[in-house]
């Protein structure tokens, strides 16, 4: 059986996860990660495998 996420990706990330501070010092980019998903389909590691450039966007991305 593959394991496989719960919900939709596209619901995981909306526009209230980007702070309001991080738009006003114009930090932005595109972070990689991987995902391990335990049997029950739940995320049990965020790993980044490319740097966004930012530790802050970094971080947000893997809480």
């Amino acid at each position: 059986m593959i394991a496989r996420p719960k919900g939709s990706l596209g619901e995981w990330v909306t526009d209230a996860d980007y702070r309001s501070r991080w738009i006003r010092e114009g930090m932005s980019g595109t972070a990689r990660f991987t995902l391990a998903i335990d049997p029950s389909g739940r995320i049990s590691e965020c790993t980044i495998t490319r740097s966004s450039g930012h530790a802050e966007l970094d971080a947000a991305t893997v809480a």
